[in-house]
């Protein structure tokens, strides 16, 4: 049965490009809300599900990159290193930028420096290098986020390990963060379109 061109007004879902006042109106309303009310609301609840998730599955989803994430996220919506793209790029090109000068430099075999208190040679040097390399591939990429520096150094600093268990770790605390962050930073931009 093929729907007639009244079809839109029964079936509101078939018309793709009838508005929908209630979100447009809720998001109206988000990106009026003063940046000192939004700001601290959305970064808190945009960090307490990693923080719950983590808590109830006994998994460190919580860590120090998603702090300047969320950051990101909340306080500069329109910036290109706030889209989900950048987010989840960027620290993955963080994770192998560290991965690799862990490597190449052997500084797996040097203690944490977060668990020991002290910066040795190997560990240094690959979070320069580590950091280098996140740079050059996310310029490279257009993948642009800064926090995923701090990913690389929590790798290259000893506080992850360069395998695949913490890799998953920090995957799964960047996309709890980062997804619910796209959402948050588009409901923060005004809509195009009336309400």
């Amino acid at each position: 049965m093929i729907p007639d061109q009244g079809a839109g007004e029964r079936w509101p879902m078939m018309n793709r490009t009838a508005p929908r006042p209630r979100l447009h109106a809720a998001r109206a309303r988000l990106a009026r809300l003063p940046e000192a009310v939004w700001a601290p609301l959305a970064g808190a609840a945009l960090m307490a599900l990693p923080a719950a998730v983590g808590l109830v599955m006994g998994k460190p989803w919580l860590f120090p990159s998603l702090g300047p994430t969320v950051f990101v996220h909340v306080t500069t919506p329109r910036s290109p290193g706030a889209r989900l793209y950048n987010t989840l790029v960027g620290h993955l090109l963080g994770i192998v930028a560290a991965a690799a000068a862990v490597a190449v430099l052997g500084a797996a075999a040097e203690p944490s420096v977060m668990g020991s208190g002290h910066l040795l040679w190997r560990r240094a040097w690959a979070s320069v290098l580590a950091v280098a390399l996140t740079l050059l591939s996310q310029e490279l990429l257009k993948a642009q986020h800064a926090p995923a520096a701090a990913t690389t150094m929590l790798i290259t600093l000893g506080g992850f390990r360069a395998d695949w268990s913490d890799v998953a770790t920090i995957t799964v605390g960047v996309l709890l963060v980062a997804l619910p962050g796209e959402l948050a930073r588009r409901a923060r931009i005004p809509s195009s379109r009336g309400p």
